[in-house]
């Protein structure tokens, strides 16, 4: 029997695996396939609109087969480990499924298949995850129905990798059983870790130093004064003869100069250069060069929030934007959801999937998110919002969901629901989020106000849920 399911029944569900992926955009992006077999997912990425599939297998019949299903992509008979050192080339979406613990040493192939993708690019890793409590170092040893021992990453330990080479897994979904599965499979999508940039660009005198005592031990510190020192002494900026104390005057002059972009150059070599979780890039600049450095954070996609006492956030001292997290894997806030907030659970099992469908609302002050967590019987389940129903009976206090979770239904001990699940939302988008101040009640502890005067408006963290409000 063949193991894709292309025109005939096989040993994997294609199709439902292809859905469990939950492929990323892929129109007009280049996709790369490690194990490809006989090419179905090279295929459906051409469906979709990539530029270009390659497919990537040690197996001749295989790679015979891929080649005549889908001409139109580009097919090699080589394994992972030759092909991707003796190719430069990039690719935005990278595929690594059911193939990783077949590798002798899956931290190579990793480090392989993250080199080859793009700066934005996903690698999408699809594989079983090993019981911790059986973990040697960071696998888990296991015996396979074919008498063959395979090894198995913990949750913790991939997540630790990832970290160590600055990426981590950005979405976790359960993925399609399969017969002789050794642990339940999961599917990663797993991103390059772009730095959290906080930045203050006010006038002088404007309370950037006071902010940045809130957080300048936990985060990277960026000085533009320090930088302008900098310049003043590396040519064509050493021709501006402004003195060393006078930095406003040394930005005004450069920007006068029509020295703009040579300056904004500068500045974001500066921050890029960092490659801390935050920084804290803090001076006075003028409006076209501020722009300028604004426009660049923006087009590389780098999370970042203007820090400031008259019109943004402030940080309490014990956490940063990025450490106010439960997990390793980039969530930036995580709630419970109170039972009395669950009005129903519905379970049943399609095939080897089991599948629950949940209504009820949670607190509209927490920031609005589409993904859901159902913790049962030892799993944590994600699950995604499938549409929020509209109710009269919460006023403006609640926000009404109606979210699916599955999983494997060999994964679940026997479901039960008078062991009634508990349930939680999560978010990861690091969007800023505004409270009303009328609103703020006891869920919230306001910062210490600066000796100079009060805010008007800061970012508060209680709970793990940031928010924001106005006074």
């Amino acid at each position: 029997m063949p193991y894709q399911s292309i025109t005939t029944s096989a040993d994997s569900d294609s199709a439902g695996k292809l859905a469990a992926l939950r492929m990323p955009e892929i129109e007009g992006k280049k996709f790369l396939d490690l194990g490809c077999n006989e090419g179905f997912f090279c295929g459906a990425s051409l469906v979709g609109g990539a530029v270009k599939a390659v497919g990537v297998d040690t197996g001749d019949e295989f790679i015979q087969d891929a080649r005549g299903h889908f001409p139109g992509a580009e097919f090699h008979l080589q394994s992972w480990d030759d092909f991707l050192p003796a190719n430069d080339e990039k690719f935005d979406v990278i595929l690594f499924a059911s193939a990783i613990h077949y590798s002798p040493d899956q931290v190579n192939s990793l480090d392989l298949a993250l080199h080859a993708l793009t700066e934005d690019g996903t690698l999408l890793l699809e594989c079983g995850i090993g019981d911790p409590d059986k973990a040697e170092g960071i696998y888990v040893r296991q015996v396979r129905y074919d008498g063959i021992e395979r090894l198995y990453f913990t949750m913790d330990s991939l997540r630790n990798v990832l970290k160590e080479r600055g990426y981590y897994i950005f979405q976790t979904f359960p993925s399609v059983a399969q017969g002789g599965d050794a642990f339940p499979r999961w599917v990663f999508h797993i991103r390059k870790t772009k730095s959290v940039i906080l930045y203050n660009f006010d006038m002088p005198n404007s309370g950037k130093t006071y902010i940045s005592n809130f957080f300048k031990a936990e985060v990277a510190y960026l000085s533009i004064d320090q930088l302008a020192h900098r310049l003043m002494n590396e040519t064509p900026f050493s021709l501006i003869s402004v003195g060393e104390a006078n930095v406003d005057f040394f930005w005004r002059t450069v920007d006068a100069l029509s020295m703009t972009k040579l300056a904004v150059e500068r500045i974001c070599a500066m921050i890029s250069e960092t490659n801390a979780e935050a920084a804290y890039v803090e001076g006075w600049l003028p409006q076209s060069i501020k722009q300028g450095v604004l426009d660049w954070l923006q087009d590389t996609g780098r999370p970042s929030f203007n820090v400031s006492l008259t019109h943004g956030t402030l940080v309490p001292k014990t956490v940063t934007p990025v450490t106010c997290s439960l997990r390793s894997s980039g969530v930036w806030f995580r709630k419970e959801l109170e039972r009395s907030h669950v009005d129903h659970v519905t379970a049943f099992t399609t095939g080897d999937v089991v599948e629950f469908a949940v209504t009820g609302w949670y607190d509209s002050r927490v920031p609005a998110t589409n993904k859901f967590l159902m913790f049962h019987n030892g799993y944590e389940i994600p699950g995604q919002l499938l549409i929020e129903p509209h109710r009269t009976d919460l006023g403006g206090a609640g926000r009404p969901f109606l979210a699916t979770f599955k999983a494997p239904a060999d994964s679940l001990d026997r479901i039960s629901l008078r062991d009634y699940p508990q349930f939680a939302i999560e978010g990861d988008n690091r969007a800023l989020y505004f409270l009303d101040s009328n609103r703020f009640g006891e869920l919230f502890t306001r910062l210490e106000m600066p000796s100079s005067g009060t805010p008007q408006g800061f970012g508060i963290w209680n709970n793990n849920i940031p928010t924001v409000f106005t006074t």
